[in-house]
C-alpha cells in the first residue's frame, strides 16, 4: 500500500492535473486552435525573432507540462507551432526534447508512486518481463514510441513499473519520437497549407511510421534465426 505521504502527494498531483484540464477546457480550448495559429503566425514569428531566448524557454516549459499531463490535442498544436516558429531542424529538436522531458517527468512520478508496490505484488509473474526489459528494454521502448497506435501516457506508466533505467528511457523515448515529430514539425513549416490537423497523419504516413517500427523487429528476429541455425 502507498504510504500516507505518497497518497497525499498523489492526490495533490491529480487535483492539480484536473484543475489544469478544466482551465484548458473552459478558457483555452477555443483559443488554442489551428485557425488561430495560422491567423497569428506572423505576429508570433516576429515576437520570436525579437525575444528568441524567452520564446524558446517558454515553449519548452509549456511542452514539457502538456507532455507530462498527456494533453494530446494541445501537443499536436504545439508541434505545429514549433515548426512554424523555429523551422524544421530546430523545431524537431525542441519538440523531441520537450516531449521526452515531459514523458520522463511522468515516468518518474509513476515510478515513485507505483513501481515498488507493483513489483512486490506481482514479483514472480514479472520475472520474465523484468529480464527482457533489462536486456532489450531500449529496443522495446523504441518500437512502442515510434508506432503511433500505442498511447503516450500508457507507455510512460508501463515502463515506469519495470526496472528500466532512467537514461535508457530518456534516450529511447527521444529516438522513438523523431519520426512522428518530423511529420508534425514539417507540417508546421508549411502551416498555411494545412486545412485540418487530421490531414497530417494520412494512412500512408501512418503505414510508413509503422513500417519503420517493424523493420528493426524483423531484422532482430532474422539475426537471431541466423545465429541459431549457423550454430547448428
Amino acid at each position: 500500500m502507498l504510504s500516507y505521504k505518497k497518497k497525499s502527494y498523489l492526490i495533490l498531483f491529480l487535483i492539480g492535473s484536473a484543475v489544469l484540464f478544466l482551465i484548458y477546457k473552459m478558457y483555452l480550448e477555443d483559443i488554442l486552435t489551428l485557425q488561430n495559429l495560422q491567423l497569428h503566425h506572423q505576429a508570433l514569428k516576429h515576437f520570436a525573432s525579437e525575444h528568441p531566448l524567452q520564446i524558446v524557454l517558454s515553449y519548452l516549459a509549456i511542452y514539457v507540462m502538456i507532455s507530462c499531463l498527456a494533453f494530446f490535442p494541445v501537443a499536436i498544436l504545439m508541434a505545429l507551432t514549433g515548426g512554424a516558429l523555429f523551422g524544421f531542424w530546430p523545431g524537431i529538436a525542441l519538440v523531441c526534447l520537450g516531449s521526452t522531458l515531459g514523458a520522463t517527468t511522468a515516468f518518474l512520478i509513476a515510478r515513485h508512486f507505483f513501481r515498488d508496490f507493483f513489483q512486490r505484488r506481482y514479483r514472480r509473474k514479472l520475472e520474465m518481463i523484468n529480464e527482457e526489459i533489462k536486456k532489450d528494454g531500449a529496443f522495446y521502448l523504441f518500437i512502442l514510441r515510434v508506432t503511433p497506435i500505442f498511447p503516450f501516457a500508457a507507455v510512460n506508466l508501463l515502463m515506469a513499473l519495470t526496472p528500466m533505467r532512467l537514461k535508457t528511457f530518456f534516450i529511447g523515448s527521444f529516438m522513438g519520437f523523431l519520426p512522428g515529430t518530423a511529420a508534425y514539425v514539417n507540417a508546421g513549416v508549411q502551416l498555411s497549407l494545412i486545412k485540418n490537423v487530421n490531414d497530417i497523419l494520412t494512412p500512408s504516413l501512418i503505414f510508413s511510421v509503422v513500417l519503420l517500427a517493424v523493420i528493426p523487429l524483423i531484422a532482430r528476429k532474422g539475426v537471431h534465426y541466423f545465429k541459431e541455425h549457423h550454430a547448428k
